[in-house]
């Protein structure tokens, strides 16, 4: 689950409703399986190779439903569960504290051991949707009426071109 693509996602809505269907508790069950087919009737949308102005239109009101659904997820669902940073991430910010403390970057004159307590357990994590990629969803029809249909357009290539300049730094 390392480095997803824009297409990875799209295969992980393909199967991620039958995949998720009684996994949790019946009202929270209910509000993801609606979260999952409005970001999947998004992606759908998003991806029809020929549009309409009522296929535009549909979009839109599917942007509105889907921007709701979440908002009842996080006011609900997202309230029922504590979810923390994985292992691996919390690793991340204990060696990121150390190194930067080391090299005298810190605040004040503290030791490389003060303070750690507090990056060595896990960090709560919410759900944020303050960010660009979700502010830019409902941006889509208006680029389809402007740009045309997605599928003229792929990151892919840059993607994979990004992956590939890596590999002379190694």
């Amino acid at each position: 689950m390392k480095k997803l693509a824009a297409q990875d996602l799209e295969d992980m809505l393909q199967y991620s409703l039958p995949t998720f269907d009684g996994l949790l508790g019946t009202s929270d069950d209910d509000i993801i399986q609606d979260l999952l087919f409005e970001l999947a009737t998004w992606h759908a949308f998003a991806k029809l190779r020929i549009h309409t102005e009522t296929t535009l239109q549909l979009f839109e009101s599917s942007i509105k439903a889907l921007g709701a659904i979440v908002q009842h997820f996080m006011c609900t669902t997202c309230e029922n569960y504590d979810t923390e940073e994985l292992p691996r991430e919390t690793a991340a910010w204990s060696h990121h504290k150390t190194k930067k403390q080391s090299s005298g970057k810190g605040k004040g004159k503290e030791k490389a051991g003060d303070n750690l307590e507090s990056v060595t357990s896990a960090q709560k994590k919410t759900l944020n949707i303050k960010t660009y990629k979700f502010y830019v969803l409902g941006d889509y029809p208006a680029a389809i009426r402007h740009f045309g249909p997605t599928d003229n357009f792929t990151t892919q290539t840059g993607e994979l071109e990004h992956r590939r300049v890596k590999q002379f730094y190694a």
